[in-house]
């Protein structure tokens, strides 16, 4: 099931052989993989269906989610910092730009709301 839905796929002898690819250009940081692996076995409800689901999900979701960085940024981490802004202003963002589309419920509760237009911004007039 992992892999055929999700493109998880793990040996026989238990190593981890693939993870899924859920956005060109953006790669997860890896340092989040031993708790991600730790997670799929402690946290997730491989009992129920639509639990587990719903539970992989959530877990795969923790694991893609760029990583907080401390400020100001330890010279040590200054080139998995450069690679996160790089990633989240050239992939993150414009996947958000081009598939986000904010329910009428959500734009209601107000939990997604328009800041700014960017061709308003800045219209010429002649």
């Amino acid at each position: 099931m992992l892999n055929e839905y999700f493109s998880i796929e793990i040996s026989e002898d238990g190593f981890l052989l693939t993870i899924p690819l859920l956005l060109k250009n953006y790669s997860p940081g890896l340092g989040k993989l031993p708790r991600f692996l730790h997670n799929l076995g402690s946290k997730v409800n491989w009992f129920d269906e639509k639990e587990c689901f719903k539970d992989l999900i959530g877990e795969l979701s923790l694991f893609y989610s760029p990583e907080p960085l401390p400020q100001p940024v330890p010279e040590a981490m200054e080139g998995r910092a450069t690679d996160l802004r790089h990633s989240i202003e050239h992939a993150l963002f414009p996947a958000f730009k081009k598939r986000l589309v904010a329910t009428k419920r959500s734009q209601q509760e107000r939990r997604v709301v328009e800041v700014a237009d960017l061709p308003d911004l800045y219209k010429l007039s002649i």
